[in-house]
């Protein structure tokens, strides 16, 4: 269930969050991550909960550097590569992690021909697709999925995960990329 509110109040808390500062590395990664900023999408689906995020090239190179001391210029190479892809990770959980086990086979080897990208009418294959070991502990199941970045002129894609043998139902994650805030990430130059 989507939560909404007021587009300006939205704005004033992140901005009175941020304080108009640029964010240290582990600071954005985290922003991103807050539900509150639009980039995490969540659903369920009978005994699973879903969770979409929106990792954008920026988030993508804070990631693969993985310090809070970045090298502008490494971080602007970087960004480049991923700027060729829109990225998401999601996650599938459950409380009986059994539920999830029985379809390791499907999510290691079948589930990217399930997941699309809807943008104007337009749907795009998923080419870039990882599923992380199951974590048994969590009952958690992660997955890295990626699309060839194209023009969206309205700038809100759905991810759709469409006739999957574990869920009962076809779920989408909308995200309207225009409407998402980007702090500026301190780096060293």
């Amino acid at each position: 269930m989507n939560r909404y509110i007021p587009y300006g109040l939205f704005l004033l808390a992140v901005c009175t969050g941020c304080g108009g500062k640029s964010l240290r590395p582990s600071e954005y990664k985290k922003f991103v991550e807050n539900e509150a900023n639009g980039y995490v999408q969540k659903t369920e689906s009978g005994p699973y909960a879903l969770r979409c995020i929106y990792t954008p090239p920026d988030y993508m190179a804070v990631n693969e550097l993985r310090s809070d001391d970045i090298d502008g210029g490494a971080f602007r190479q970087l960004k480049k590569e991923y700027e060729k892809m829109d990225s998401y990770a999601l996650s599938i959980t459950s409380a009986d992690p059994r539920a999830l086990e029985r379809f390791q086979p499907y999510f290691s080897f079948y589930m990217q021909e399930n997941v699309r990208k809807v943008c104007d009418g337009d749907t795009s294959e998923c080419t870039a697709y990882h599923a992380e070991p199951f974590n048994a502990i969590k009952g958690e199941q992660y997955i890295h999925i990626g699309f060839p970045a194209a023009g969206c002129p309205s700038q809100t894609e759905t991810i759709l995960l469409k006739d999957t043998p574990f869920l009962s139902e076809n779920v989408g994650f909308s995200f309207h990329k225009k409407e998402l805030l980007t702090p500026e990430i301190q780096l060293n130059e």
